[in-house]
């Protein structure tokens, strides 16, 4: 493995054209005229120069960030979570990875967007690179070009690996190379790498440091697939989650030319639940759909739309002056919280929504209906955001809950997706997230 802080362009790739000259044992002659070298992005929004780094941040500003809005977002649907998977033995990709050609599909189907994340395992980038040649005699004229496309991927993980570590991947490709006039020679060389800037922790472990191609391979347009592995080895504790931050983005090198990819931030992290550890893109907000079309959870679904439509009289305890968080409408999303780590606050989330309950539809509320009822509560009992929020954290805000007597059936169907897409999509201690009501 190689330790790196900042991927640097190895020698060789800058030296490569003097040493062939000189193979024979004659100097190189001086120019006669000047030659000048650009390596471009071509066809893409100029912002992608202009996206700021975020490496220089604390742990604690870069949380405060991603806490509030980000760029992009996915809705996981809650039924493809009510089977769920078999924990992860060690790190793994996720399943269905997006592929090179999908990635390429889904950016062409949004037109002026070069970035796409299917979720926080996925993340995507395609972008149209230019290599081009002027000479000056003195006069400066362009002599040729070489533009071809470049596609991305990059694989979050769930778990850990036998050697401690938990790891991302990368693939890339070019292809659509196209050639106008005198063009750099196929000889020349282009290196690709993942340029990474830990934030507050050690340097990034990453092998290889890069790859090497021939101009020749990219203006045929072959197809190029390699991949890269990205560690983190922090050592596990116990107690709370160790979570690491890094800012990536893909790197291309052209002598002493390069260029950079959008730059976008993943965390690897260490647990004691879900998997024990894995890494996720942190610039994709997660929202989890609940479908109205399933009616075995269809009074679970009337709550979440009571409790959402901002009507506070429709819920109870439904205090005045109140909001309830979770939807976009809100501004405030839910934030985990991991019962294993403090099944008290749980609890106390869960009494309160018990008591509302009871002082609504009576102490025997679980039997008096004629079927079995259980209280749910919105937010949900797992988030910091539940029904003991203002209590826990010491404050007297707008944010309330609601509570209802529900069908045991409904509550423990949407209470089973909950809980494996949390697993599933590696959402851990304080991981923000919305819910959404979809068809």
């Amino acid at each position: 493995m190689r330790r790196l802080s900042r991927l640097m362009l190895p020698a060789f790739l800058v030296c490569g054209l003097v040493a062939s000259l000189t193979s024979a044992g004659v100097a190189a002659p001086a120019p006669k005229h000047r030659v000048e070298k650009s390596f471009t992005w071509v066809h893409t929004p100029p912002a992608i120069d202009q996206v700021p780094s975020r490496a220089h941040l604390s742990v604690a500003e870069l949380e405060k960030q991603l806490a509030g809005p980000r760029p992009y977002s996915y809705t996981a649907k809650a039924t493809d979570y009510l089977q769920p998977e078999e924990p992860a033995a060690a790190a793994s990709v996720v399943p269905d990875p997006i592929t090179i050609e999908q990635c390429r599909a889904e950016i062409e189907s949004r037109p002026g967007q070069q970035v796409f994340y299917r979720n926080r395992f996925n993340y995507c980038f395609v972008g149209y690179a230019k290599i081009a040649v002027r000479e000056c005699r003195p006069v400066c004229e362009d002599r040729g070009f070489l533009e071809f496309r470049v596609t991305a991927v990059f694989y979050g993980t769930r778990g850990v690996r036998e050697d401690g570590a938990t790891e991302m991947r990368f693939k890339f490709a070019t292809d659509r190379g196209r050639v106008q006039d005198v063009a750099p020679p196929d000889w020349d060389i282009v290196a690709f790498m993942v340029d990474c800037r830990p934030i507050e922790t050690e340097s990034c472990d990453q092998d290889p440091a890069s790859d090497v191609t021939e101009i020749g391979t990219l203006r045929t347009g072959t197809f190029v697939s390699k991949e890269l592995k990205l560690s983190d080895r922090t050592p596990g504790v116990a107690g709370r989650d160790v979570k690491n931050y890094y800012e990536l983005n893909l790197s291309l090198k052209w002598g002493f030319e390069g260029l950079a990819g959008p730059k976008f931030v993943t965390r690897c992290d260490k647990t004691n639940y879900e998997d024990k550890g894995g890494c996720v893109f942190m610039d994709v907000a997660p929202r989890l759909g609940y479908s109205r079309s399933v009616t075995e959870w269809s009074e679970f679904i009337k709550h979440i739309e009571d409790a959402q439509s901002g009507d506070i009289t429709r819920t109870v305890p439904g205090l005045p002056g109140t909001e309830i968080p979770g939807s976009r409408a809100s501004t405030k999303q839910l934030t985990r919280l991991p019962c294993t780590y403090d099944s008290a606050r749980c609890n106390r989330n869960n009494y309160h929504a018990v008591k509302t309950c009871k002082a609504t539809w009576g102490e025997d509320y679980a039997t008096n209906a004629g079927y079995p009822r259980e209280c749910d509560e919105y937010p949900f009992k797992s988030t910091y955001e539940g029904a003991d929020y203002n209590n826990s954290e010491g404050i007297s805000s707008k944010w309330s809950y609601s509570a209802r007597a529900m069908r045991n059936t409904h509550n423990n169907l949407a209470g089973r997706a909950l809980g494996s897409w949390y697993r599933e999509d590696h959402l851990i201690d304080r991981d923000g997230f919305w819910v959404d009501l979809i068809p």
